[in-house]
């Protein structure tokens, strides 16, 4: 072929072609075998490596503080109360929140919940919190058939005892007809809070809850 017309697309297929063989082999067109073969092995490691690490995070375990921002949310699209996840998140540790659930043990968790009460909480705030943990850990669990270790905290972590004090307090007519008054001099929203407070006995995150249109002025 005349030289000004070899293109780099010859000078490719020729060079190729003229590739000699290992060993003082002569050349032949074609790559050995043995190079074929690991190519080919070498070209699916890479496939393989490019998918997992495609994947890693959808498979990374669940941690503690992940849980409990799943659980705020469930309970925003179900109408709960959001506070019942950040309670929990309040006074949950950085070392528990980033930890994977999978691998929270019980005497862990029993230590955390002792410990509340160091902190000043009294037994029923303790026990609240740990209620709102548990349920961020079920919700969790169930949604993640790969944590099985739910006994650690629906049998193990108990709710500390004698942690129900009564405080039946009974307000007069008078009492709560000044409490109402006293909210609407502040707020007309609060005096409204306090009149159905007073009327329905409901708690107050029950009454926010509640829709204005069902309230009868």
């Amino acid at each position: 072929m005349p030289a000004n017309l070899i293109t780099l697309a010859h000078l490719s297929v020729s060079s190729t072609s003229s590739l000699p063989n290992f060993a003082g082999e002569p050349a032949r067109g074609v790559p050995p075998s043995s190079a074929k073969r690991a190519l080919i092995v070498g070209s699916a490691s890479a496939a393989l490596i490019s998918r997992f690490s495609a994947t890693e995070d959808d498979a990374r375990p669940v941690t503690v503080a992940e849980a409990l921002d799943a659980y705020a949310d469930h309970l925003r699209s179900t109408g709960g109360d959001p506070y019942n996840a950040k309670r929990a998140r309040l006074h949950v540790p950085a070392a528990i929140a980033s930890k994977p659930i999978g691998l929270i043990g019980a005497a862990e968790l029993i230590k955390w919940r002792d410990g509340l009460t160091a902190k000043g909480l009294s037994r029923g705030s303790v026990n609240r919190v740990r209620t709102c943990l548990r349920a961020a850990l079920t919700l969790a669990a169930k949604r993640d058939r790969r944590i099985v270790n739910q006994r650690v905290w629906q049998d193990d972590l108990d709710a500390l005892p004698n942690a129900t004090e009564a405080r039946n307090v009974i307000l007069s007519d008078a009492e709560v007809s000044r409490l109402i008054t006293a909210g609407n001099a502040h707020d007309a929203a609060l005096g409204l809070l306090m009149r159905v407070l007073a009327e329905t006995c409901a708690r107050p995150s029950q009454v926010r809850r509640i829709e204005v249109s069902v309230i009868s002025t």
